[in-house]
């Protein structure tokens, strides 16, 4: 009996223990299944956190993902350092898949594709991408146009000369320039430099409208003695219509050629009969007073008006010569003369010069033929820069071309 007792007593001790053994174990399971399930892992991108996941790979397939896009963008990705860090968390602080690939976007280091342009073996700009540069050039091309007032519909050709490419490269979205500053730039340096960053050659036609001058045409007649012209035709100028081409590189023209022309309106010469008849009468031996045609003869002329000498066309200032020597009788002013000077060539002769602009004799002094005595003028009533020259005998008038050589 005594026996018995104690054989159950053993075993209730035994069975004590066991339980201890299976509760504890059991204790291990629980606290084993809740460690599991707050156990996760805290990333960190470029030192930023960016999420809370159970599997690391979730977060990897995010980041490529978010890579791939950035590179079909024209992004490529630049030096990133992931992290990953055991910790403890629970359900609710796990990072989704949207929450990661914002977290990534906002901590990845991306470089972005552009364009670095080069002109002449110098680094000009950096931009977006060859449309881009496409429009920089267009940009600046049609400043120049603008600049040197081309009309665009004469423009033949409209081109740059240097040694223009680009090459791709990857940057920061801060570093692209700003297409219209670097436009302003390129300008700016052009403007101010014997060597312009980018050379614009513009080609244009145009066409131009010139006078055609008239030329004198003079004919010799026996009719006339010599000394004596007549007018038989005025001279009108003509207009003629040329073609140039233009060439302007930048602001400066290099070159400026005629391809050709065509006349509008041909110019009428001017012809002047020139006597060439002798004057055989003794009494000629008075000298032209000045250079010039004769534009009115001695004798009557319109509204039966009697012209009692000649007009010799001149220019102000042109010098007057004596005809003959003598003695100078009167100097003085008259509304049909204006200024003017007699001289008294003895024997009953004398001469009078009109409308002069500068008498430089006195009177009472004594002339030499051919020497000067005053100039050309527009003096009282003339309707022109003229000399009226008379040769009177014994105070009546003559025809002046009886006595000129």
């Amino acid at each position: 009996m005594r026996k018995d007792v104690n054989k159950l007593i053993s075993f209730f001790k035994i069975s004590k223990k066991a339980v201890f053994l299976c509760g504890l174990s059991l204790m291990f399971c629980i606290l084993l299944i809740k460690f599991l399930d707050f156990s996760a892992y805290e990333v960190h991108l470029n030192g930023n956190c960016i999420a809370y996941v159970k599997d690391i790979n979730s977060v990897k397939e995010v980041y490529e993902n978010v890579t791939q896009d950035s590179f079909k963008n024209g992004e490529v990705s630049g030096n990133n350092e992931i992290q990953y860090k055991f910790v403890l968390a629970d359900k609710s602080a796990l990072s989704d898949e949207k929450l990661i690939k914002a977290n990534i976007l906002n901590s990845i280091n991306l470089k972005n594709k552009g364009i670095k342009l080069i002109t002449n073996n110098k680094d000009i700009a950096l931009l977006k991408d060859s449309n881009q540069v496409d429009e920089l050039i267009k940009n600046i091309k049609n400043y120049y146009i603008n600049k040197n007032h081309i009309d665009t519909s004469k423009i033949v050709s409209v081109k740059t000369k240097d040694n223009i490419y680009y090459e791709e490269v990857y940057m920061d979205k801060a570093e692209f320039d700003d297409i219209n500053k670097i436009c302003k730039y390129i300008i700016d340096e052009d403007e101010k430099s014997k060597k312009p960053l980018i050379n614009v050659e513009i080609t244009y036609r145009e066409k131009v409208k010139e006078t055609i001058p008239a030329e004198t045409n003079i004919i010799m007649s026996d009719e006339l003695y010599k000394g004596e012209t007549k007018l038989k035709q005025e001279g009108k100028n003509g207009e003629k219509e040329i073609l140039r081409e233009i060439k302007i590189n930048n602001s400066d023209v290099v070159e400026n050629k005629k391809l050709g022309e065509a006349t509008i309106c041909a110019a009428k010469n001017k012809i002047i009969i020139k006597g060439s008849k002798e004057n055989n009468n003794s009494l000629a031996f008075l000298y032209m007073p000045t250079r010039g045609a004769i534009t009115c003869q001695y004798g009557s002329r319109w509204g039966g008006e009697i012209h009692h000498g000649i007009d010799i066309a001149g220019n102000i200032g042109d010098p007057i010569k004596a005809a003959a020597e003598g003695v100078v009788n009167k100097i003085g002013w008259d509304n049909v003369y204006g200024n003017f000077v007699k001289i008294d060539h003895g024997k009953g002769m004398e001469t009078l010069y009109g409308h002069c602009s500068k008498i430089i004799v006195k009177e009472g002094e004594k002339i030499n033929k051919n020497q000067t005595i005053g100039n050309v003028g527009n003096t009282g009533r003339s309707t022109g820069p003229h000399l009226h020259f008379e040769v009177r005998i014994n105070g009546i008038a003559q025809n002046p071309m009886s006595y000129i050589k």
